[in-house]
């Protein structure tokens, strides 16, 4: 599976075997995670330096 994500951004994700929802369920949860952690590191930077 391939998408854009944005201008220069993209995404990959490459799987074996048959995948079935509650896979895709597994995955999702370790996205939301991550943009969480990242989340969080953006409101932690200082803007002003």
């Amino acid at each position: 599976m391939r998408n854009p994500l944005g201008r220069g951004k993209s995404i990959r994700v490459l799987a074996t075997g048959k995948m079935d929802s509650k896979d895709i369920g597994k995955l999702i949860k370790l996205l939301e995670a991550q943009k969480a952690i990242l989340d969080d590191d953006e409101d932690q930077i200082d803007p002003h330096g």
